[in-house]
């Protein structure tokens, strides 16, 4: 809890800030849209923790880069873990859940962005977007600046985590739109 608020602290709020005095600079007298307003800051302070998590988070030094190209191994070793109580059950959920829930808050802002994207073209993305951070993590790696695993079964977990927030707004989008024209 304290690297989070550190990390909130030290890395956020400054970003926040600067984006936000920016943003006053820019509007000058236009009308603002609260909604879009919150949804801006929103994505700013998401991808500011979503860097700091994959990229700038200190983890324990192994002296070596834990590299897994393998899909589903490490999903399989936490599975058998589970069943063997060989790990503690918290480290096992809070991996496989946590690399679900890293993207689904992408996922989840997509829609809102792009209001007319091709289905071909959010599969790309969600697989692109893990991609880059595993390569990001393995190139801090490489320039001795970043203590991050590098695992095929993060891409695939961060994927269906962006895909399943893109879904869920989605439907959710549907039926605001739905609910609207009724009333019309």
């Amino acid at each position: 809890m304290n690297q989070l608020l550190f990390s909130l602290i030290f890395w956020v709020l400054p970003i926040l800030l600067i984006y936000l005095m920016i943003r006053l600079l820019v509007i000058k007298r236009q009308k603002l849209n609260a909604k879009k307003e919150c949804l801006k800051v929103f994505s700013i302070v998401y991808i500011a923790y979503l860097v700091y998590i994959v990229w700038l988070k200190p983890t324990a030094q192994l002296g070596y880069i834990d590299l897994n190209s393998v899909p589903f191994k490490t999903i399989g070793n936490y599975t058998i873990s589970l069943i063997n109580h060989s790990l503690p059950y918290s480290l096992v959920i809070s991996n496989l859940f946590g690399n679900i829930l890293l993207l689904l808050p992408l996922g989840l802002l997509f829609p809102l962005y792009f209001k007319r994207i091709s289905f071909k073209s959010i599969v790309i993305t969600g697989i692109i977007i893990p991609l880059l951070i595993e390569v990001g993590q393995l190139g801090l790696y490489l320039f001795r600046m970043g203590t991050r695993t590098v695992d095929i079964d993060d891409v695939i977990l961060n994927f269906i985590g962006f895909m399943l927030g893109f879904y869920i707004m989605k439907i959710g989008l549907m039926k605001a739109t739905l609910k609207n024209s009724v009333y019309m």
